[in-house]
Order: structure tokens, then sequence, then C-alpha cells
């Protein structure tokens, strides 16, 4: 099957499997469409065939953006998918123009995140809501820097990819902290019934806290 071909493929199982809202179709499929993407990021092809992708990002992200309720390895699928996009050398999959529409999409979905979560801290409803601590292991500037987290819990090997801070001093504060302490920083994350994750505090260490206060 040529590249044209498999991106004419891709085009029409996106809208079939959106259309239906098929939520574990679709995380099989953008998955698949991005390890294509990593394998054949280097090929230059068709004006057509350029938009025709295009539209498949352009429809995964309106289905992302118009839903509250989707499973988290849905919405990390199609965030990671955009991100994955605007990493391709320009002019080949893609046009250096079509990149900032993905960045657009990109903010436009942190923004949503974002918006999202103070509304939740600002309401007065009962959740199940449970925390658990991470240590940072990146923050990703390309897109709005979301953090990649590895588990404090040295018996478990779990990470988790591209994950909102929603409080913008606080994620200045990790910063700071995760350029300039070599023994890393660890944050406190929130997982909600739905899945979502996000980062709500810095983990103070006893010995840290006791150093600040010499200090001060």
């Amino acid at each position: 099957m040529s590249t044209a071909d498999r991106i004419d493929k891709y085009w029409e199982d996106c809208q079939s499997l959106v259309a239906v809202k098929n939520n574990q179709k679709i995380a099989s499929e953008v998955s698949k469409l991005k390890t294509w993407i990593q394998k054949h990021q280097n090929e230059t092809i068709p004006d057509g065939s350029k938009t025709k992708l295009m539209m498949i990002a352009e429809k995964y992200y309106i289905y992302l953006s118009s839903s509250s309720t989707l499973p988290e390895s849905v919405i990390d699928l199609i965030s990671n998918l955009l991100s994955d996009m605007m990493a391709i050398p320009e002019g080949k999959l893609i046009s250096s123009k079509a990149k900032s529409r993905l960045l657009k999409w990109s903010q436009s979905l942190q923004s949503d995140i974002t918006s999202t979560s103070s509304n939740n801290n600002n309401s007065n409803t009962n959740n199940n809501s449970r925390r658990t601590e991470w240590i940072v292991a990146d923050i990703h500037e390309e897109t709005g820097k979301q953090l990649t987290l590895m588990s404090a819990d040295v018996d478990s090997s779990d990470i988790l990819e591209y994950i909102n801070v929603p409080d913008t001093a606080l994620l200045e504060r990790i910063q700071v902290r995760f350029e300039t302490e070599e023994e890393g920083v660890t944050v406190l994350v929130e997982i909600d019934n739905n899945g979502s994750h996000r980062v709500i505090d810095i983990v103070e260490k006893k010995e840290k806290i006791k150093e600040r206060e010499k200090e001060e």
C-alpha cells in the first residue's frame, strides 16, 4: 500500500470511529498512526496527502476538545499525536503552516484542561480522588511545559507522560527546582474519578524543610 493510500485509509477509519465514538478502537487507531508517523516522518508526500493527514489530526482534536468524559488513554494519545506531528521535519509529512495550527490546537487543549481543573477546585461536590507522589523526569517545553513523571515507589516502574500543571505559579516553582536540585523534584498528583491526573503541589522532604528553616 502506497503512502497516499495508507493516509486515505487512516482518514476513512478516523471518520467512522469518531462517528460511533468507539474509544477503545480510537485509542488503538491513534496509536497505530503515531507509530506510522514516527517511521515515515522523513518522507516527502504529495500536498493532497499532507492536507488529509492534517484533517485526521483536526478530527481527533475536535473529538477530544468537544468531550469531557473521554478515558485518560484517549486524551493522552490524541494529545501526544499532536505533539508528534509538531516534531515532524518541516516540508515532509506536513507543512510549516500546518505546524502553527497544531501548536494552536495543543495550546487550546492545555487551556481547556486548566479551566476544567479550576472549575473542579471551586466546586463543592464530593469525589473519591486519590493522591500519590511522583518524581519529575522531564519538562516538555514544546507542549506547554507538560511533565513526564516516574513513580516515587522504588518497586514500581510506572511512568506518566504529558501531565499538566494547572497552576502556573506551581509550574514555575517545579521548573526552578528541576533545573537546580540534583536530587530531583517530587510532586503530589491527584487522580480523579475519571482517571485524569493533575499535579497539585511539590512534596517537601523533611531534610529539605530543615535546610530551608536554617536558611530563614
